[in-house]
């Protein structure tokens, strides 16, 4: 049986239907609460067979506001969330209203400033920076008098419990391949026939095939003082020929 509501209701989740990507809310009306009205969540672009973005609901306490079309409640839309008067997760930095920012679930966030910084922090604390400093996010908080003020949100406060170090994969449709373990070892995979080239802009080259190490520029073996040999200009005995006199054949 359905009843008839205003076209637009302040709401309050009570529970999640992540299946069907749906919430559970109680209706404020007329002073009194209907509780229990299913509605569907709305995003914005295409949820097509083969298109879509769903973001994570909202949480139970989360108020917000739904549509009803022609009143029925069996119509139910969730529009968007509201502010909430306490305490939040996501406080933009003080005279910065253009930053994107998005606190997530597992204790991760991410950020794009005015100033073109790119922020990625992982929930193991490992991150992605293009800028010159990590931004500071800040969330509101109420203080024992009662004041609502922003504050730093710090990686203990958005998850107690973050796991462990992460390995990292990033795997090319070509078959380049890099794998980070979670101790730090490092592996590059490069496709049969390719090659892996470490360059200096201007500089010396360093390209490994599958006959081996290809070279440019000086080359300096050993990280000492006194061990250190210029591989370039070191001259050698061979022979009968003196230690130090013979010089290095080109292209060897």
């Amino acid at each position: 049986m359905s009843r008839n509501l205003p076209s637009l209701c302040d709401a309050t989740v009570t529970a999640q239907v992540p299946d069907q990507y749906r919430l559970i809310v109680t209706i404020d009306l007329f002073g009194g609460q209907i509780p229990y009205i299913p509605v569907d969540v709305l995003t914005h672009g295409p949820r097509d067979a083969v298109r879509g973005r769903r973001p994570p609901l909202p949480q139970p306490g989360t108020r917000g506001l739904v549509a009803f079309t022609r009143g029925d409640d069996r119509t139910g839309r969730w529009l968007g969330a509201q502010e909430p008067a306490q305490p939040d997760a996501s406080t933009m930095t003080p005279g910065q209203g253009n930053v994107d920012y998005a606190a997530h679930y597992d204790g991760g966030w991410s950020w794009r400033g005015p100033d073109g910084t790119v922020a990625e922090v992982f929930a193991d604390g490992s991150r992605l920076l293009l800028g010159t400093a990590l931004p500071a996010p800040t969330r509101h908080i109420v203080q024992p008098d009662g004041q609502r003020v922003a504050s730093t949100f710090t990686a203990p406060q958005r998850n107690p419990s973050p796991p462990g170090a992460m390995p990292l994969a990033v795997t090319l449709a070509n078959g380049f391949s890099l794998a980070v373990t979670a101790a730090g070892s490092a592996t590059f995979t490069v496709p049969a026939g390719q090659t892996l080239t470490l360059a200096v802009a201007g500089g010396a080259t360093a390209t490994l095939t599958a006959a081996g190490w290809e070279v440019t520029g000086v080359v300096v073996a050993g990280a000492g003082t006194g061990d250190q040999v210029g591989l370039q200009t070191h001259r050698h005995g061979t022979g009968t020929a003196a230690a130090g006199t013979v010089a290095p054949t080109p292209g060897t």
